[in-house]
Formats: structure tokens, sequence, C-alpha cells
């Protein structure tokens, strides 16, 4: 059996197993605030305010989540779409816990869209 860097994993449907410097980790999607670009790896950022490099692009992580709530706001940040707080439309920028996201001009749309979709659903 070959393990994958980036998977899904066997315990639960919402886990996800990274590869990091120490090994392989298994993160639940859930707990996942977001992800920076650095360079050709990434940072995972989690909802308590730890954070791990991993070895994989924002694009690869984009695609492997892409039936998760995980939308791109940012060339450098995928952001976990249900933990947004706040959404600044004056300074583009939007509030996941303590972390303040900056928002791109030409994906400002997909953020508005999405909160006037959650808007409807209330």
């Amino acid at each position: 059996m070959r393990l994958t860097s980036l998977s899904h994993t066997s315990p639960s449907k919402n886990s996800l197993s990274l590869s990091t410097q120490d090994g392989i980790r298994i993160f639940n999607v859930d707990k996942i605030a977001f992800f920076k670009a650095e360079g050709s790896y990434s940072t995972i950022y989690l909802e308590d305010g730890t954070s791990t490099t991993i070895s994989k692009s924002l694009i690869t992580i984009q695609r492997n989540l892409k039936n998760y709530n995980f939308i791109r706001c940012h060339n450098s940040y995928l952001i976990n779409s249900i933990k947004i707080e706040k959404y600044n439309r004056r300074k583009r920028n939007i509030t996941i816990g303590v972390y303040v996201i900056p928002i791109s001009r030409r994906r400002c749309h997909l953020i508005l869209e999405l909160l006037k979709s959650l808007n409807d659903q209330i």
C-alpha cells in the first residue's frame, strides 16, 4: 500500500493526511482555518492558532480540497469559508480568528457571492 502525501484518510472522511517536516500528520479538515503559500511550500493554520509547514503548493492543496468549503481569496491564501468571521470591504480583507487575510481585487467578487449566499440561507 502506497501512502500519498495529500490524501483523505480512513479515520474520517473529514481527515486529511499531509506530509510535514516531521513525517505524515493527519488533520481534521473542519479544524483548518486557512493555508498560506510560501514559495514551493505552504503553511497550514489551524483554528487553535497552531501552524505547520507542508511541502505542497497551494494549487495542489486546492485541487484536493475542491469538495470542501475552501476558496482561493488571494494568490497566497486558501481559506476555509465557514471560518470567516468578518469581511472588511474597504480594506479588502477578512478575519478568521486572530488572523486578518487579504483579498485580491480580482477575487473580491467570490467572497461577496459566498457571503450573499450564506445570508440567503438564514
